[in-house]
């Protein structure tokens, strides 16, 4: 009789154990999941969605759970989301996740078919768009067939990106009014400032001694310059600088290929009028002989 009595509460207590485990799951079943940090990118798009983020961090089973979602972030290894730096978990009530996504920094663009194609420190293409983000460099000279987004840029040197970060985060530390830079085929770098000055730096290991005093010795070219910091030691006589008008005479170390392009058709529209003057000359001759 003793026994009977036993099993029937060992049976109460364990419907009463699943009866709390039911209402704690269907509690903690999330009902509510919400992400930050993305933002909206240049064409409307986001990103990622909060559906995209939730398949991430894994679905069904326990990971229906907030509090299993929550604890996960906490004491296991992060899983891998693409331009997705870090990311934490918020758990709100019994129920509710946010997700506070952290992307990887943006450090340039390069043009590619009309397109400005940004990338991140990995060399990942993270957005694209027809206009220039105001801050963002514009990188040349990294010779890409073929860019797609959201994928890897194609380039020979992987390590060109740790370079361009370092250069980029240079030029925001020194508050330096930079549109863009370029590597030639030697891996030199020239600056392209906003008023149209360049700045050959050549190539070094770091340029900190050359963009530390970029700005003060910008305010003693008052016209577009070609400055030439290749050998700058810290001292004056090591700079070498002209207005770019010479520079477009020749300049056989020059990187910027789009500018030598312009100079050529110039070139040739300064041919064309020569030809209409000779031209009219001619006709002048014809016309003195008439008279006579």
């Amino acid at each position: 009789m003793k026994t009977r009595y036993k099993i029937i509460l060992v049976v109460l207590i364990l419907c009463f154990l699943g009866g709390i485990a039911v209402w704690l799951y269907d509690e903690c079943k999330i009902d509510s999941f919400e992400i930050d940090g993305i933002e909206m990118q240049t064409d409307g798009r986001m990103m990622y969605t909060p559906d995209d983020i939730r398949d991430k961090l894994g679905r069904g089973g326990l990971n229906e759970l907030a509090p299993v979602i929550y604890f996960n972030s906490k004491f296991k290894k992060h899983v891998t989301i693409p331009f997705i730096d870090s990311y934490s978990v918020e758990l709100k009530g019994l129920s509710g996740i946010k997700v506070h996504l952290y992307p990887s920094a943006i450090i340039g663009c390069t043009k590619f078919m009309g397109y400005y194609m940004y990338f991140d420190g990995d060399g990942m293409v993270v957005d694209s768009s027809l206009s220039l983000i105001e801050g963002i460099p514009v990188v040349g000279g990294l010779h890409c067939d073929s860019i797609v987004l959201y994928e890897e840029m194609p380039v020979s040197n992987k390590g060109i990106f740790n370079e361009i970060k370092a250069l980029t985060m240079k030029i925001e530390k020194y508050k330096l009014p930079v549109l863009g830079f370029d590597f030639d085929d030697n891996h030199q770098v020239t600056l392209v400032m906003k008023n149209g000055s360049e700045i050959f730096l050549g190539r070094k290991d770091n340029y900190d001694t050359e963009l530390a005093v970029l700005n003060s010795l910008l305010k003693s070219y008052s016209v577009k310059s070609y400055i030439d910091l290749s050998r700058y030691d810290g001292s004056k006589a090591s700079i070498v600088a002209s207005p770019m008008e010479d520079e477009e005479a020749g300049n056989p170390d020059e990187p910027l290929q789009q500018e030598e392009e312009g100079t050529e058709g110039e070139m040739e529209e300064n041919v064309t009028d020569t030809g209409e003057s000779d031209e009219n000359v001619t006709d002048n001759e014809t016309a003195v002989e008439n008279e006579q």
